[in-house]
């Protein structure tokens, strides 16, 4: 016995075990909340191998594999010798191969290194699985076969062949679908659901008769009236965007679990090809929607169409970093008001500007001269996002907007120019930003992954009673009552290059994106803002699953009249200085003047005088 145990050690040492090693780039597939498959991606040789282990298969699928195939697994030393011995008496009574009587672990031996059936090729199978059970417990030896085994094609692994001829995850397997995989790798190319569904289902069936005992006769029957699938899954392409993000981030995972919701996602990418007829030549889209209340990614459309590379499909406009236009200004008043800048019915400046470092540009050519808060805000002016940025500071407003987790591609010099075209964003970063109106006035990262821990936590933007306020001046005016409740934030870059729409409503914040990926200027296109109109009819689409309540107005905010166009309280002021009377919310009852002297206007030094002399 000595001997033997020494020669073993000896030749274990010569023949080591062929071990696969970890492969650089693994095949993986990323699924919905479910467990339902988005998108596959093979290894680089073109397997669809995802990594899995025990506890991430379904019982069923381990109690129908080791009965059928190794009920001794955990109790032998790598080879059964009554099982060979049976195998060996029906091979001599049948004339030729019917069985082999291999073990799990043998069966893992001759993945790890194929042999010819052959005496010697058997012997060297026993060799090799003597040498598992030496290396590794029998936990460790099932998930190399869990990982490894053959089920027809290019599909290796209980996981990936869940996914490809089941359409779902390994610890969703019932009884039916278990017994089916488990007889599957005896003969993978002969057995293939897909292919041929009929003897596969007469082998599940021999693997569900030799159940019985071990699950209840009603399982087993029910199991038996189950048909087969005839479907290779090989590839789906669900949200092939959103899955290609997934993959770059988590570039080692096999299973990559998320948030997003399967019906949602694909009834969505369904809407978005339907709104490319209606968008110029080589113009895109892009939507995101999460859920504010848990900040789960529940639907991303990086493009119209992913595969239409006319209009540049394969670019993901979700992540792009592009001009926000005026989608940013709400961030600008929010953070104005909580301040004791402005309140919610400030008089602004909106006559021509002229400017060494930047010129407004917009497409709101009418009405001149001084606006409130909510006119300037609801027609995304430029002239007075620029005063109030100008009052506010360029400097102090990037900083604090990226204190609060929002990132801003911004120049070195900050000018009051960044909150038009002068800074870069993307719909993620806005889709984030602006949920903070759904949450306090908190802004909270984007969870797209189950499980994954928080990354930080919840920034501040503005304070409770400022966020209330901005809440009043996004509710649009003359909404349709039979629609969800949305709160609007659009803008339109130079040249028709963006087009932006961000909403929120009870449930649901939702980011619009259109223009063209290779940002070729539009300049005899006319806009009505295709972002607001998809917004609007997402909206419909996305009704809250129930009413939330409605935010009740905060201790800190008040209704008092003011005058214009002093803008302070009408009660401490004297009545021939109260041209108009405005009734605005306040925050902690302070009642902030007009701003004045906006430098370098090319009209007078006061631009109220005008209104004044009016």
């Amino acid at each position: 016995m000595l001997l033997i145990v020494g020669a073993f050690v000896l030749a274990d040492r010569w023949r080591p075990l062929p071990i696969p090693l970890q492969q650089q780039d693994p095949a993986s597939v990323v699924t919905d909340e479910q467990g339902r498959p988005l998108r596959a991606f093979p290894d680089h040789q073109g397997i669809w191998r995802y990594q899995t282990s025990l506890q991430q298969v379904s019982p069923d699928y381990i109690e129908a594999l080791l009965h059928y195939e190794d009920r001794w697994f955990y109790y032998h030393p790598g080879i059964n010798p009554m099982a060979l011995l049976r195998a060996a008496l029906q091979n001599l009574r049948a004339g030729y191969t019917v069985s082999g009587g291999s073990t799990l672990t043998m069966q893992v031996a001759r993945i790890f290194e194929p042999h010819p059936r052959t005496l010697r090729g058997k012997l060297n199978q026993a060799f090799r699985a003597f040498q598992l059970e030496w290396h590794y417990s029998k936990d460790e030896i099932l998930n190399f076969y869990l990982n490894y085994a053959p089920f027809g094609g290019p599909v290796e692994g209980v996981a990936a062949a869940s996914y490809v001829y089941l359409d779902k995850a390994p610890d969703q397997l019932n009884h039916a679908e278990a017994a089916l995989l488990a007889v599957l790798p005896q003969r993978p190319s002969d057995y293939r659901p897909d292919r041929h569904p009929q003897r596969a289902r007469q082998e599940r069936d021999k693997v569900l008769d030799r159940m019985r005992g071990i699950w209840s006769e009603a399982q087993i029957e029910q199991a038996k009236r189950q048909p087969v699938s005839a479907v290779f899954h090989a590839q789906p392409a669900t949200a092939a965007l959103f899955a290609q993000f997934a993959v770059e981030q988590l570039p080692q995972q096999a299973i990559i679990r998320t948030t997003l919701d399967l019906e949602l996602q694909q009834q969505l990418e369904s809407f978005s090809k339907q709104q490319v007829p209606q968008l110029p030549v080589g113009n895109s889209l892009a939507i995101l929607v999460i859920d504010h209340h848990s900040m789960q990614l529940k639907s991303y459309i990086g493009s119209a169409d992913f595969r239409d590379s006319q209009r540049y499909g394969h670019v993901d406009m979700v992540q792009a970093w592009r001009s926000p236009a005026a989608t940013l200004q709400p961030l600008l008043y929010a953070l104005a008001i909580d301040t004791g800048l402005i309140h919610s019915k400030s008089l602004l400046n909106n006559i021509p500007l002229s400017h060494a470092e930047y010129q407004a540009y917009h497409l709101n050519h009418g009405q001149q001269g001084p606006v409130s808060v909510p006119d300037a805000l609801t027609r995304a002016l430029p002239v007075p996002a620029l005063q109030l940025t100008q009052a506010f500071g360029a400097e102090r407003l990037l900083q604090q907007l990226q204190q609060a987790g929002i990132q801003l591609s911004a120049p070195a010099q900050a000018n009051p120019s960044i909150i038009l075209d002068g800074v870069g964003s993307s719909l993620w970063q806005l889709v984030k930003a602006f949920s903070s109106f759904a949450n306090q006035g908190r802004v909270q990262p984007l969870q797209w992954l189950q499980h994954a821990p928080t990354d930080s936590a919840p920034s501040a933007l503005v304070s409770p009673g400022a966020n209330w306020i901005m809440r009043q001046l996004l509710r649009p005016p003359n909404s349709d009552p039979a629609d969800p409740e949305l709160l609007i934030s659009t803008g339109i870059s130079k040249y028709f290059l963006d087009e932006w729409a961000i909403g929120i409503n009870p449930q649901y914040t939702i980011g619009v994106w259109t223009g063209r990926p290779d940002s070729t200027p539009l300049n005899a296109y006319v806009s009505t803002n295709h972002a607001r109109t998809m917004l609007t009819q997402l909206n419909r689409i996305l009704t809250p699953q129930q009413a939330a309540p409605k935010q009740p107005q905060p201790d800190s905010v008040s209704s008092e009249p003011i005058c214009w166009p002093l803008g302070t309280l009408a009660a401490e002021q004297n009545p021939a200085l109260c041209q108009q009377q405005q009734q605005a919310w306040l925050l902690n009852h302070q009642a902030p003047p007009s701003l004045q002297n906006f430098k370098r206007m090319d009209e007078q030094h006061n631009p109220f005088q005008r209104w004044i002399q009016r």
